[in-house]
């Protein structure tokens, strides 16, 4: 998942994200008696933000305050349309290479990050933002024939794309308020607002 699972907080552009669910529906159709067609695929992806992952990473350059974190998930659907081969190695199975464009609209989570200390407390809270982009799919799989009109489908997708959020809303329990872009918002804004909260605490405790 490249960037997105990535759980290092230094890097800006990282989405904590887990491992997660696909769904997807696909239609082929084979062009004449060759081993060529196209096909179209519907697909959505739903994956979980590892939020302790990312109060670790925040706790690590913020000592001194007890960071607690709620978020969703990230999310994304779209469509994609592109073209597959069949090449039988067996009387019974067949490799089914396939590559496919189209567009995805993703969504970032919603996310919610508190500092307590010293009987105070601080929150930021970042809002989900959408993005439509292209994207790209290649795969391979195969496909075998159980009988009586059945098949047993395997594949293995690699998917494509870039999305860049926009107008991404930030507010602090301070009042303030602001809007920022691109994914390096998940968690580059969230680390300078939780510094900001802890300098707020330390104030507080003087």
């Amino acid at each position: 998942m490249g960037d997105l699972a990535s759980k290092d907080i230094d890097n800006e552009s990282a989405g904590f994200a887990t491992s997660g669910a696909i769904f997807d529906i696909s239609v082929a159709y084979k062009l004449g008696k060759g081993p060529f067609g196209i096909t179209a695929m519907l697909r959505g992806q739903a994956n979980p933000m590892d939020a302790q992952a990312f109060v670790d990473g925040i706790a690590n350059q913020n000592s001194g305050i007890y960071w607690t974190v709620e978020s969703e998930g990230w999310s994304a659907g779209g469509w994609m349309l592109g073209g597959f081969g069949s090449f039988s190695i067996s009387p019974k199975a067949s490799f089914e290479p396939r590559a496919m464009i189209g567009f995805v609209n993703a969504v970032s989570p919603n996310i919610t990050i508190t500092g307590s200390a010293n009987g105070s407390s601080i929150w930021v809270k970042q809002g989900n933002a959408s993005a439509f982009t292209f994207s790209y799919l290649l795969g391979a799989g195969f496909q075998f024939d159980l009988g009586q009109k059945f098949y047993l489908l395997t594949n293995l997708d690699y998917l494509g794309s870039n999305p860049e959020f926009s107008n991404i809303d930030i507010t602090a329990s301070d009042g303030s308020r602001s809007k920022r872009t691109g994914i390096k918002a998940l968690a580059a804004s969230i680390l300078r607002l939780a510094e900001k909260a802890k300098i707020a605490l330390s104030l507080h405790e003087i």
